[in-house]
């Protein structure tokens, strides 16, 4: 695991077929937590803290979403989606 210039943290994830391909931590973390982040979607912090890379802390949302929180920083933006990855916990 390193750093990457942009200060988060990546890994080698190693593919079915043998091969390697980088991955962002905070992504591995949320994939391995509650499964496969839909397409379209980004793995947001909700400390800030992008090394606070523990499953409580992230939450999958959609760009849109994403932008428009870090452009306002309206909270309630986030809680449909923070209780959709309860629910995936218990699915999972």
């Amino acid at each position: 695991m390193w750093m990457s210039n942009t200060g988060y943290l990546r890994l080698w994830v190693k593919l079915p077929n043998g091969t390697r391909r980088k991955e962002l931590y905070h992504r591995y973390v949320y994939n391995n937590t509650y499964g496969v982040i839909p397409e379209g979607y980004e793995v947001h912090h909700l400390d800030g803290n992008i090394l606070n890379n523990t499953p409580e802390n992230l939450v999958a949302i959609p760009v849109d979403i994403h932008d428009l929180f870090h452009s306002t920083g309206n909270i309630e933006l986030l809680i449909p989606y923070i209780l959709l990855r309860e629910i995936l916990k218990l699915e999972a």
